[in-house]
């Protein structure tokens, strides 16, 4: 045996025991480094005996043992605790024989090794006598010898053996690394010790120093892999076997087991078989307490990782390296040499072995198992680096130490560990700063504690006085004395003086101070007011510190709310103080007029500059702003070194930064953004100094003088080089389409033409709200406007909302826009940044002068502010007027302005004479009207309510145009004429003007109102409808009047007394169905009522009753009526117009009129009357000779089409041409037009007319009727116009069905029965609505009867009113039921079904004779044939009415045969539906809106209403018409007139009574085409 190998010897003493073979125990525990801290050893040991001596390999094995407090063996029976001590420490007695042996020589050494090893090999035999070890252990093995060397060494060694061999014996060697060993096996035990012995004379053996010893027979085996099967499982399965087992160990580390057996035999019996323990297979092999491991063989298993495992540590110091980084990565990299990973978790450190150390080369068993162990000695080795000083700082100065502490421990390694709650603050770091500053520390903390002891017996007094107070009397030794006095005495400062200190201590200070204070001296300082501002807002005790300290004067400043003083302990100090502070601070101030300079981000920089350049205490100035009227005056105060210097830098700076402001006008704003687009690299160059606004119209620059002219002169140069053009697109729809996508289309016309283009829009005046500008000579492509005439026009509404170019506003001098009407009105409007921009220019203004401004949120663009005088009743200040008219519209001229208004200049507080003021503004313009050339409009606009202004201005307009001009008439804008309808249960209300107009469904005979309405005759005695009504409600004396005064001349209507009416006065008047008659008669009405200074009045529906007119066109004539009597009277006594509805149906109708007009541009004319006269009138001229009309169907001023106006900007004019095309390629994809034939377009009604202009409107089309063609075009785009067909042919289709029921309606009757009576007929519209329910199958319709609504069921023939009474109704056919009507005996038979036939006149017939001797009396053209047109239904139809008429007119001359002219496309809509009135017009009309009839066969024969066909052939009818009683008619006229003797109308009217070449009838049933003649 090596003599180094067992060298560390440690003595073990036992309990008293009778443990066999507890040498064994022995071994297999101290080798353990778990459970003992050991590691390999050997052991000298007697059964029995009550000491033992163990020799370890390594020393720190040894020392583990040693350190570890307690050791216990687990035996069957208990514990045996031992004890162990190193050799010099055995108490009583040296280590004898033991000593001896580690002190002598080799020889000796192995002497005593031998004797070991036959010791153990007799305890082994006296064990086991049955077997023999077959094992040897090569010990002291190097690891670099390899197991080739040992192999060629141990068969060396078998040659010397001496017992005689024929053959080499069988071995095999398996290395154990952890103990650097070889275990040698042979077949038998005799072999094995042959080879230990001649291993001692092996001359290479002992070379190597290496040691041999036979390895015990061992009883143990080692179960590999039994991670999750329980001991005792263990134990019962080798049992189970047949062994008996006598222990089970088991490592948990490792996964394995230990399992001694009683019997060492047993051994080999269980090694050579397979074992299925758990469910799984697991390896079984022979363990071995001397080599502290099992014999694997080849089977040696995979090492495995060690368990994880954690470790406390003192908390302070976890608590350190978590808030460490760099302390814990010290920690971690530390221990990652040993593979290990380390967590800080909350309460524990925890240990985790990385996957490396299986990786490492050559690594070895006892390197995992001892990995722990390792751990953990180099955790605490890092730990030892690290130091923790636990202090214990009094509570109630916790937070005070804890704070302090942290400001002396700075250093980044270290850290404060607070735990309040067991009162500890403990410093964690490295050893040597800790160590470094525990002193510190230490004394800290005495300090405190003493203080606090101080703090529980002190008391603390304050005493009022300044703060420079306080320093004055410090500087005279106050606190000096007080210390000297008493050390400990606290003395502080916070507003006042407080003492902290002992009771005696205090009160000896106080009474000190408090005689010092008396004693100071004080004087007041006499400054100006900057100077006192300044040293107000100056720190007392800096001033005093640089003022006086400074200088050696012991002095101070003490400041009040109005004043400051200085003090001092004496009054030659005092003296000497104030001379001084005269010399060091003064003030500069100087005044400028350029306000701009001051807010240029470079005075901002100049003065924060100077300011804090000396914001030093001993240099310190402030520089002020103040503003007055005229000027602002910059101030300098503070020291005055540097008060001079700065007052010059700023008088310099004054200089050189003078602003001004330029503003260059450019004729469109599309010039502006163009150039604003381009490359600006001017702009950015200049962009901190000059401050460029491309603004509307215009571009402006504000900035020093100089940078701004040189930006202006870059500006023109650049707009000089661009190409700008105007382009309108008519095409309905155009504006529109573009709008949708603007952006888009603007974004793709530069991208693909380099232009930039503007969709502007159009002004009233025909200009663009574009601003003009003063035409630039150099900009190509502008040329000026050609002179013409400024249009001059009297406006009613308020300045304040004019939409020209710019608004003339009046001022003082003061320039105050709060003063005066008409510019606070403005002022309102605009907001108040125009008062501020006409305060940037002028402070006061100059009588006559004008200043120009932005218009600011105003809808004109610019103000200009004219300074007008007081009148002064000399005329001096009227001709100021004129001239200041005169500049206004030339400053509107020569910023290229198209238009301006100015209100009655002088008329209000000014005082002028108005006749005066007008006729001055007036010939001013006139002179004006001149020689303009861009300025086109000039608006006077004047208050609505000032009649008498109204009156004089347009008086002078009169007077001051030529005779042959025509005065415009005065307009007003909506906004002020209509307001909104207002509706409620019952009742609409508008108010037009001052007028409240309110339509109510009632009874007018219970209105309150001053007069009430009746609608009567001519002689004023109607007794039916309203009349009746309102005359059987006044009574008899009210009736009696109307006769006596109807009786009188009077002017077409008589006033009476109510009667038993509620108001005050009935007016009566002949009723009119006429609209334009309604409208004039009522008008008349109002300004009755207005004369007698009456406020209300209720009229009826005029004309709806038996007058038989529209419900729409009478609302229009009355609300009409209104706006003309209000266009005419600004104001009067009139203030309420109702009007009274008796049907339900009718208020819808007044309401959507209502709505109309107040959404309507043009409230002082009938619409519907100019679209009427448009579609009705197609002759002009008189006599008897009626020619045809040429005009336009569609009147331009009811609806322009609004063009697509685009200003258009580019580099060039190729440029400018593209962007042209390429719009109107893009408008003329999406744009169509469309056109509808249909003679129904004739027979549109006026709201049918009214319908398709507000489609025109609505759907952004242009609509035209021609009526000659029965023909309507639609032009717009694409989408619109398929929409607008959509609605006009389903008006046609409307318009055809009415017709056809209105045919219906000349053969059948709708009746009624009231309870007791006869039946009654319908009125015409009742009787339509019925018919067109029973055509339509409708089940129910609600209808008037005798002024209540009935709800009617058309197929079961009742009435039913709101109440539940119900009456009878009956639908009578006429030509069923009148047997009378007998068709003609010479017509011919028609085939059944047919309805109508034309049948050829044979020539040699009378009939045929009669009719061409008709003809030919006035045409002497060739008759090609005649034919007789056969229609049982139009003829039973005609006869009908023949007997009707006859009937009502009293005798029978009712019947012509006249001729009527028609074109060959309508002959047979002619022969089968008869003469319809929508065909009316077609040829002439000039004497009605009627079917005409010639009385001589020539004037039909005409090529105008008999147009000839392909062939030449023309045609003409003979007709059968009821003419009946006639009258002569008149242009647009729709139904005849009332006969002067009755209410009931003419049959017919006539060109002319005493010459009647034709006769036109109303009614299509009144005709029958009984003959067709073709000639030619």
């Amino acid at each position: 045996m090596d003599d180094d190998a067992y060298s560390y010897a440690l003595l073990v003493k036992l309990e008293e025991n009778n443990v066999p073979r507890l040498k064994n125990k022995l071994v297999k525990y101290f080798q353990s480094k778990k459970r003992a801290g050991g590691g390999e050893c050997q052991i000298q040991y007697e059964d029995r005996n009550r000491t033992a001596v163990l020799r370890f390999r390594r020393e720190e094995d040894r020392a583990r043992v040693v350190a570890q407090e307690t050791h216990e063996i687990v035996l069957d029976e208990g514990r045996l605790k031992v004890t162990v001590h190193l050799p010099e420490e055995s108490p009583g007695r040296p280590l004898t024989t033991t000593s001896k042996k580690e002190q002598s020589n080799l020889d000796g050494r192995a002497a005593e090794e031998e004797t070991l090893v036959e010791a153990v090999s007799r305890e082994e035999k006296t064990e086991e006598p049955a077997l023999g070890s077959t094992s040897a252990v090569l010990e002291n093995v190097p690891q670099d010898m390899s197991k080739e060397f040992m192999e060629m060494l141990v068969l060396n060694i078998c040659k010397n053996f001496k017992s005689p061999m024929t053959t080499q014996p069988e071995f095999s060697l398996e290395m154990v690394s952890d103990t650097c060993s070889i275990v040698v096996t042979f077949s038998s035990a005799k072999e094995n010790n042959e080879f230990i012995t001649c291993c001692q004379t092996n001359r290479t053996f002992l070379k190597k120093k290496l040691a041999v010893r036979a390895l015990e027979v061992t009883s143990q085996v080692r179960v590999e892999d039994v991670s999750n099967i329980k001991e005792d499982v263990l134990l019962l399965y080798f049992e189970n076997e047949g062994w008996e087992v006598e222990q089970v160990t088991p490592d948990e580390e490792e996964q394995s087991a230990v399992i001694l057996f009683k019997m060492a035999t047993a051994v080999q019996g269980i090694i050579q078989k397979e074992h299925f323990i758990g469910k799984k297979w697991v390896k079984v092999f022979p363990f071995y307490d001397s080599l502290g491991t099992a014999l694997y063989g080849k089977d040696r298993p995979t090492p495995k990782l060690p368990a994880a495992f954690t470790q406390s540590i003192y908390s302070p110091l976890l608590k350190y390296l978590h808030q460490n980084q760099e302390a814990a990565e010290m920690v971690c990299g530390h221990l990652s040499t040993l593979f290990c990973k380390v967590d800080l978790i909350p309460s524990s450190v925890s240990f985790s072995p990385l996957p490396a150390l299986l990786e490492q080369k050559d690594v070895k068993a006892k390197d995992i198992k001892q990995w722990k162990q390792s751990v953990e000695q180099a955790f605490t080795q890092v730990l030892s680096r690290f130091k923790t000083l636990k202090l214990q700082p009094p509570l109630s100065a916790w937070e005070e130490c804890e704070s302090q502490i942290r400001e002396i421990v700075l250093d980044k390694t270290m850290e404060v560990i607070p735990e309040k709650a067991e009162g500890t603050l403990s410093v964690v770091g490295l050893v040597d700063d800790v160590t470094r500053l525990e002193p510190t520390l230490n004394d800290l903390l005495t300090r405190i504690e003493k203080r606090v002891l101080r703090e529980n017996s002190s008391i603390t007094q304050e005493f009022e006085i300044s703060k420079v107070m306080f320093h004055l009397l410090c500087q005279d030794g106050l606190a000096d004395q007080l210390k000297g006095l008493y050390p400990e005495l606290e003395i502080s400062f916070q507003d006042k003086i407080i003492l902290n200190g002992f009771q005696q201590e205090v009160n000896t200070a106080v009474k000190m101070v408090f005689n010092r204070v008396i004693a100071v001296k004080r004087k007041k300082l006499e400054l100006d007011n900057t100077l006192f501002l300044f040293l107000k807002d100056t720190d007392e005790e800096e001033l005093t510190k640089n003022v006086f300290t400074s200088n050696g004067i012991h002095a101070a400043v003490e400041k009040y709310a109005t004043s400051l003083s200085i003090i001092a302990v004496s009054d030659n100090i005092l003296k000497n103080a104030e001379d001084q502070l005269k010399q060091v601070l003064i003030s500069k101030y100087i005044d400028t007029h350029d306000s701009y300079v001051l807010k240029n981000p470079e005075w901002q920089k100049l003065v924060k500059c100077l300011e804090e350049g000396n914001n030093t205490t001993s240099k310190k100035i402030v520089i002020t702003v103040s503003s007055d009227h005229q000027f602002e005056r910059i101030t300098v105060v503070g020291y005055k070194d540097s008060v001079i210097p700065a007052f010059k830098e700023i008088e310099e700076h004054l200089h050189k930064f003078a602003q001004v402001n330029e503003t260059h006008r450019v004729k469109s704003d599309t010039i502006v953004r163009f150039i604003a687009t381009q490359d600006n690299t001017w702009s950015e160059k200049v962009k901190d100094k000059v401050d460029i606004s491309f603004e509307k119209e215009a571009v402006t620059f504000r900035g020093p003088r100089e940078c701004v002219m040189n930006c202006k002169s870059i500006l023109v140069s650049m707009i000089s080089k661009v190409c700008f053009e105007e382009y309108l697109l008519p095409q309905p729809g155009a504006k529109e389409y573009f709008q949708e996508k603007k952006e888009m289309y603007v974004s793709t016309l530069k991208k693909e033409t380099g232009c930039f283009v503007q969709l502007v829009e159009e002004s009233a005046n025909g200009q663009n709200d574009l601003f003009g500008s003063v035409p630039d000579k150099q900009i190509k492509n502008l040329s000026k406007p050609r002179a013409t005439n400024v249009g001059l026009s009297i406006q009613l509404g308020n300045i304040e909302d004019a939409k020209t170019q710019a608004i003339v506003n009046v001022v003082g001098e003061h320039l105050d826009l709060e003063k005066g009407a008409v510019s606070r009105a403005i002022l309102g409007a605009a907001g108040p940044k125009l008062q501020d921009l006409v305060n940037e220019q002028r402070k006061t203004g100059v009588i006559g002068d004008v200043i120009v401004t932005d218009g600011c949120k105003l809808k004109s663009s610019w103000v200009f502010h004219a300074v007008v005088p007081a009148w002064d009743k000399q005329g001096k200040a009227v001709k100021i007027i004129g001239g200041i008219v005169e500049d206004c519209l030339n400053r509107a001229e020569d910023q290229g302005l198209t238009s301006i208004s100015f209100p009655a200049i002088g008329t209000g507080n000014l005082g002028f004479p108005k006749d005066l003021a007008a006729s001055v503004m007036m010939e001013a313009v006139s002179k004006f009207n001149k020689e303009p050339r861009c300025l086109k409009t000039v608006n006077i606009v004047l208050y609505p309510k000032d009649q008498e202004t109204i009156q004089v201005f347009t008086d002078a307009l009169n007077k001051q145009l030529p005779k042959t001009t025509k005065v415009p008439a005065l307009t007003q804008s909506k906004s002020s004429l209509f307001s909104k309808v207002t509706s409620a249960s019952g009742l609409h209300e508008i108010t037009i003007g001052h007028v409240r107009v309110q339509v109510v469904l009632g009874d007018i005979t219970k209105e309150t109102t001053d007069v009430i309405v009746n609608s009567s005759n001519e002689s004023f005695s109607l007794k039916s409808g309203v009349s009746k009504a309102i005359l059987h409600a006044a009574g008899p004396t009210v009736e009696n009047e109307c006769k006596n005064l109807g009786g009188q001349p009077n002017t077409g209507m008589i006033l009476t007394t109510p009667g038993n009416l509620m108001c005050k006065k009935i007016l009566h008047l002949p009723g009119r169905r006429n609209p334009q008659d309604i409208q004039d008669t009522m008008k008349a009405a109002l300004v009755l009522v207005e004369q007698n200074q009456y406020t209300s009045i209720s009229f009826p529906a005029l004309g709806t009753g038996q007058g038989n007119a529209q419900a729409g066109k009478v609302a229009d004539a009355m609300l009409d009526a209104v706006v003309d009597m209000v266009s005419q009277s600004a104001s009067g006594s009139l203030k309420e117009v109702r009007i009274i509805i008796f049907q339900q149906a009718m208020m819808k109708d007044f309401h959507g009129r209502m709505e109309k007009k107040a959404g309507s541009d043009m409230p002082n004319s009938s619409l519907l009357g100019k679209l009427k006269g448009s579609i009705s009138a197609f002759f002009t001229g008189g006599g008897s000779e009626a020619k045809q009309q040429k005009h336009n169907d569609f009147p331009s001023e009811d609806r322009k089409i609004e063009p697509a106006h685009f200003h258009i900007c580019g580099s060039s004019q190729a440029e400018v041409n593209k962007a042209k095309t390429w719009i109107k390629d893009l408008i003329s994809k999406e744009h169509t037009n469309n056109s509808i034939k249909d003679r129904a377009i004739l027979r549109l009604s006026d709201a049918d007319t009214q319908r398709i202009m507000d489609i025109q409107n609505t759907m952004n089309v242009s609509v035209q009727i021609e009526s000659n063609d029965a023909c309507i075009n639609i032009e717009g785009l694409t989408k619109n116009v398929l929409k607008a067909n959509t609605e006009i042919q389903e008006m046609l289709k409307k318009v055809r069905d009415k017709e056809e029921i209105e045919k219906i309606l000349e053969t059948v009757d709708w009746q009624y029965q009231l309870q007791g009576l006869q039946f009654q007929t319908f009125d015409d519209n009742s009787k339509f609505l019925l018919e067109q329910a029973h055509h339509n199958r409708q089940p129910c319709v609600d209808v008037d009867i005798q002024g209540r609504v009935h709800t009617v069921d058309v197929q079961n023939g009742t009435a039913t009113d709101n109440q539940g009474n119900s009456i009878d109704i009956r639908r009578h056919d006429l030509l069923k039921d009148q047997d009378v009507v007998n068709l003609p005996k010479h017509w011919e038979t028609m085939p059944s079904g047919i309805s109508c036939q034309s049948f050829t006149v044979l020539p040699e017939s009378l009939e045929y004779n009669e009719v061409l001797q008709l003809f030919k009396a006035t045409v002497q053209q060739n008759v090609i044939k005649i034919e007789r047109i056969q229609n049982p239904f139009l003829w039973k139809s005609l006869q009908l009415k023949k007997a009707e008429m006859e009937a009502r007119n009293g005798h029978q001359n009712n019947e012509r045969r006249l001729f009527h002219g028609a074109c060959s496309t309508s002959i047979q809509d002619i022969n089968q539906y008869g003469f319809n009135r929508s065909y009316a017009g077609k040829n002439a009309a000039f004497y009605g809106n009627g079917t005409y009839f010639a009385i001589n066969a020539n004037y039909s024969a005409q090529d105008t209403y008999s147009k000839p066909d392909a062939q030449g052939q023309k045609c003409v009818y003979l007709c059968r018409v009821l003419t009946g009683d006639f009258t002569k008619g008149t242009q647009g006229m729709v139904v005849p007139p009332t006969k002067a003797s009755s209410a009931l109308q003419y049959d017919s009217v006539v060109n002319d009574i005493n010459s009647i070449q034709m006769f036109v009838i109303f009614h299509d049933t009144h005709a029958y085409p009984e003959y067709l003649i073709t000639f030619k």
